[in-house]
């Protein structure tokens, strides 16, 4: 909110409001597979709409942890509360960059439970590493109780804060499919979807840079 004195000195501004980012992907299925589906088929091909859907997704994705300007979408990553950490090139060094991570976030009064979520590289050395003992990647999803997840939009890596408060998705129109025109063989349809994202707590994550 902006303020500025008015007449007669009544205070006044304009609130500042996020608008609704619109997806809209376009694919086609053959006019067979779809009189398929309207017969009962369970086996029909449905190829082309899961890419449409897996390409809607990464880009909602991408747009949360690393923002979206033309929209004014501010995502996780862009945060500067807590000073990024380098993720180590060795894995198993991981469990030490998430314990700096955490005891940053609680001595800001950030309370969990949390989650390490790590772009596809880091993740799959993470995974790959260990080979008898405690490996790293069940220390910290276990003795430091930290959910594991994967983003392939991302590099390098974040950890965040799961309580409530401190980031919110709103979601406009929900994922749906729409018809655009048809031919003789193929319908044209689009999948579409609205949301947008603001982070309410900076606090609530620590940015972990590729190493």
């Amino acid at each position: 909110v902006s303020e500025e004195s008015g007449s007669a000195d009544v205070p006044w501004g304009t609130r500042l409001v996020l608008p609704l980012l619109e997806t809209r992907v376009t694919f086609q299925l053959d006019q067979m597979e779809l009189d398929s589906i309207a017969r009962g088929a369970k086996d029909a091909d449905l190829a082309a709409l899961e890419d449409a859907a897996r390409r809607v997704a990464l880009f909602e994705e991408s747009a949360i942890y690393n923002g979206f300007e033309p929209a004014r979408v501010e995502g996780i990553l862009q945060q500067k509360a807590h000073q990024p950490i380098s993720l180590p090139k060795n894995t198993q060094d991981f469990p030490a960059v998430v314990a700096q991570a955490l005891e940053s976030m609680r001595l800001a009064g950030i309370e969990g439970p949390f989650v390490l979520v790590l772009g596809s590289e880091a993740w799959a050395g993470l995974m790959q590493s260990g080979s008898g003992g405690y490996p790293p990647q069940r220390i910290i999803s276990e003795l430091m109780q930290c959910d594991l997840q994967m983003s392939p939009a991302i590099k390098g890596g974040v950890l965040i804060s799961k309580a409530k408060g401190n980031f919110e998705l709103t979601i406009g129109q929900d994922f749906s499919i729409g018809y655009v025109g048809h031919g003789r063989n193929k319908v044209e349809l689009y999948l579409s979807e609205s949301f947008t994202f603001r982070v309410l707590e900076p606090k609530g994550c620590v940015s972990l840079s590729p190493g």
